[in-house]
């Protein structure tokens, strides 16, 4: 499982509210992300909006690869990215998804 979590680190420069035609100094942020099926990596939307580089890092790596984002939801929160680094993704297994147990029926 921890193969298939990793970091996302995004520099952002976020909008001057006020002063619309403008941007605030750009910053490094970050958040989680993990593989999914179809060779891509989910994480939140709020980790990459704005962003102008995006990278992953891989588990226990200083490695930075780059990434891009292949769908993003302001609404849900949620975001898809992919690498293009070849063989970035026979490493790392899509997560499994668990499913809580249900609990035996009463005869």
């Amino acid at each position: 499982m921890r193969r298939s979590i990793v970091k996302i680190i995004s520099t952002q420069r976020l909008p001057d509210l006020y002063q619309p035609w403008t941007r605030l100094n750009a910053r490094e942020t970050g958040g989680t992300g993990f593989v999914i099926d179809g060779s891509r990596i989910l994480t939140n939307h709020h980790v990459i909006a704005y962003a102008s580089q995006i990278y992953i890092q891989p588990h226990q790596s200083a490695e930075r690869i780059a990434a891009r984002v292949l769908a993003s939801s302001a609404a849900m929160d949620l975001a898809i990215l992919t690498v293009e680094e070849e063989g970035f993704f026979d490493e790392r297994p899509p997560c499994r998804w668990m499913t809580p147990r249900r609990a035996p029926s009463p005869r």
